[in-house]
């Protein structure tokens, strides 16, 4: 837990990727009117995803995220191909951060930029970034958490929710998401090592896999 005050939490460094390690074909993602990924498309069939960046006050007792019940004002401007979403995450009514993402896209890939910057200052227990996929296409398949040397860590996407709904967590620089055929996978590439954690969502009667890593803990100066 920490403070923020007004200053930018950068998100994952600067870029996240997601990208689909299939055979040749053109990548797209589909944005929300907030900047958030919601589907990918790959010759031409939908993966719905999920993708969102929360604040939360100490032992998450309230938290904001980019969802339509707690942002306002957000705008979108588009130039050259590159998208920016600006608005603000309301965290409780005198608590609220403005919001950045910007994306751009190229055959293969979404290049995703976030940051966040409080506009006063109140503790917190951390800024959090999330991305989901389906369990009804990715249930059986696998994910694994690498670094520059290789794999970290791996574990099965279960088909039926396991006690221990945290599948995995451990310092990386990505994540990659795997169909249990093997034939399609999404992957999430940050600019440095964080730690990520893999968990059902099964557990909050929500049919996804969530990827997540929390950006900032600490106190902002």
């Amino acid at each position: 837990m920490g403070s923020i005050r007004r200053w930018a939490v950068p998100l994952c460094g600067g870029w996240l990727t997601l990208a689909a390690l299939t055979a040749a074909g053109e990548e797209f993602a589909f944005c929300n009117g907030r900047g958030m990924i919601e589907a990918l498309s790959y010759e031409g069939d939908l993966l719905d995803v999920g993708m969102d960046v929360r604040v939360a006050l100490p032992g998450w007792r309230s938290f904001g995220g980019v969802s339509p019940w707690s942002t306002k004002d957000f705008r979108l401007t588009e130039r050259d191909g590159r998208k920016e979403w600006v608005g603000r995450i309301v965290v409780e009514a005198d608590r609220t951060c403005l919001c950045t993402i910007v994306l751009t896209s190229t055959n293969d890939a979404a290049h995703v930029d976030v940051s966040v910057t409080a506009e006063t200052t109140f503790d917190l227990e951390g800024v959090y970034f999330y991305f989901r996929v389906p369990v009804n296409v990715f249930s059986n398949g696998h994910v694994r958490v690498l670094d520059r040397g290789g794999v970290v860590e791996e574990a099965l996407l279960p088909a039926s929710l396991l006690p221990n709904f945290r599948l995995l967590s451990a310092p990386a620089r990505s994540a990659v998401l795997t169909e249990p055929n093997g034939n399609r996978a999404v992957e999430l590439v940050f600019d440095s090592p964080t730690v990520l954690a893999v968990q059902d969502d099964r557990q909050w009667k929500d049919p996804m896999y969530s990827v997540y890593a929390r950006f900032h803990a600490g106190h902002l100066r």
